[in-house]
């Protein structure tokens, strides 16, 4: 059961890295927006061109660290991707130990165990 509970810990981890991920994406996109806002503002009231060409530097770092995140969330989305198809081959491997199927015998054979059709009734006296 041991695997069981260390699968769980890394679907825990990866889930967590894969959210962050997600957050910081969503943030150095709309980092990005408001710097072209900015960028925009200042060509508009005609700003000194070192201004407006640091904005920009500003605008292509904050673009090339959304492609960073991209790839590492898309990594990350694969990995959890293929953890939940190990969780999953695990759960049902445990399922099949702790509840073994009936080998074909059915429900007939589970009344018949219990001692007739329904098994004892013990609403009525």
């Amino acid at each position: 059961m041991s695997d069981v509970a260390a699968v769980r810990r890394q679907l825990k981890i990866k889930t967590g890295a894969a959210g962050r991920l997600y957050k910081e994406t969503s943030l150095y996109r709309k980092e990005v927006l408001q710097l072209e806002a900015k960028r925009t503002k200042l060509l508009q009231d005609g700003a000194e061109d070192w201004d407006v060409k640091n904005a920009g530097k500003m605008m292509d770092e904050s673009n090339k660290l959304v492609l960073d995140t991209e790839e590492r969330l898309n990594k990350a989305k694969e990995e959890l991707q293929a953890l939940v198809v190990f969780a999953s081959s695990i759960f049902w491997s445990y399922q099949s130990l702790i509840f073994p199927t009936d080998s074909g015998q059915g429900r007939e054979s589970q009344r018949c165990r219990r001692g007739g059709e329904g098994g004892r009734d013990f609403g009525e006296n």
